[in-house]
């Protein structure tokens, strides 16, 4: 359930950024995530905390920067998509 909500977001931003034309690049892994990931713990049941703990920190932080960019947003319609992305990460 949460992999095809993260995928509706994807294509939503996908079709924004196409109706735009704008190019959609290869991304590298943001370090923020990969550094809180080599901090779980190998053993179970503490790995199975750590990571969600880690995915509730990431989430968060997408909630806390969407909502940033919502409330600065010059455009409009990129500032609706990024309202409506804030509610399901909350």
């Amino acid at each position: 359930m949460l992999a095809r909500e993260e995928l509706e977001h994807f294509e939503l931003v996908n079709q924004w950024l196409e109706r735009h034309n704008i190019p959609f690049p290869p991304l590298s892994a943001p370090p923020y995530g990969a550094g809180l990931k080599v901090q779980v713990r190998r053993k179970e049941p503490d790995q199975f905390l750590d990571n969600l703990l880690v995915t509730g920190l990431i989430e968060a932080r997408s909630h806390e920067r969407l909502g940033l960019l919502a409330a600065n947003c010059p455009e409009a319609e990129l500032a609706k998509l990024y309202r409506g992305l804030i509610a399901s990460q909350a």
